[in-house]
């Protein structure tokens, strides 16, 4: 066993260590998820497409003009980083056998790895369908795409583990004992949340009325406050001076970004929305 260098056989020992893992999957999953993907242009409703958008020609986008359609498109047209968030969950889990710690605190961190595994195939369904399911952090050889409904089905497996393994929101701690404020860890709700969103997509997918009645009844269970606290904002200045804020008591899950992201992330969407926090609206800027 090597005593200068990390390997499989002397990392995956503590609790830092597992925690380490999770702050890789929390840096893939932000790239991954809090990106304007080509996928969100072609679906968006609107009466009239802007000619273009951040520099985008979302009309040749949408009509799948080969143009705007191309390698160079680089994040935009990729699931890299969504299956770079799979692989560390896969990592995590993979390696579960060598830690040193209890069952007990093994558990918090291996819900963690099921919720975001979770999370990105019910990304990676809603924006691709059909597509590959890599079983193992080892696995080298090539595999080809499975359907639609076998990727949402391997999201809810993922969902549903860590919703019977994970705490609620109040009860998050770090590798260190301290308490957690941030959302953008996975929670009872936050999986709850996930549960509702991909029953109600297959459901709407298939027209099944039972996995709409599943949605629902994730859903409810947020509502009644039986996933934790979540409280809808009471009015409009409330919406901006608490529920558009971090950690608002109506958010369930989000992404910790700062203006330090703002190249990171690629879109001043996300950025520049804080010229606009405070009430009455600051709409001089």
């Amino acid at each position: 066993e090597p005593e200068t260098d990390v390997t499989f056989t002397n990392f995956f020992k503590t609790e830092e260590d597992a925690e380490a893992v999770l702050m890789e999957v929390f840096a893939r999953g932000r790239y991954a998820f809090s990106t304007v993907n080509y996928h969100m242009y072609m679906g968006a409703l609107a009466d009239e497409i802007i000619p273009s958008w951040f520099g985008y020609p979302i009309e040749d986008i949408r009509n799948l003009n080969p143009s705007a359609i191309s390698e160079e498109s680089g994040y935009n047209l990729s699931w890299t980083q969504a299956y770079s968030v799979i692989y560390n969950c896969n990592l995590l889990l993979d390696n579960a056998y060598r830690f040193e710690i209890t069952k007990e605190q093994l558990d918090y961190w291996l819900a963690q790895a099921y919720f975001y595994k979770g999370l990105a195939y019910y990304m990676i369904a809603r924006d691709w369908g059909d597509a590959p399911i890599p079983r193992k952090s080892t696995d080298t050889e090539p595999i080809g795409r499975r359907p639609v409904n076998e990727v949402l089905q391997e999201a809810i497996d993922n969902a549903l583990k860590a919703h019977s393994m994970l705490p609620l929101w109040n009860e998050l701690r770090n590798a260190a004992g301290g308490k957690v404020s941030s959302k953008q860890w996975g929670t009872k709700g936050a999986a709850a949340a996930l549960l509702a969103h991909i029953y109600a997509w297959r459901g709407a997918l298939d027209k099944n009325n039972e996995d709409l009645k599943l949605a629902e009844k994730y859903a409810t269970s947020i509502i009644d406050q039986k996933e934790g606290v979540y409280v809808l904002a009471a009015n409009p200045e409330e919406v901006v001076t608490d529920a558009l804020m971090k950690a608002g008591r109506e958010s369930i899950f989000e992404f910790d970004i700062n203006l330090s992201d703002k190249l990171f992330i690629k879109s001043d969407a996300y950025i520049e929305a804080y010229n606009y926090m405070g009430y009455p609206h600051n709409t001089t800027v």
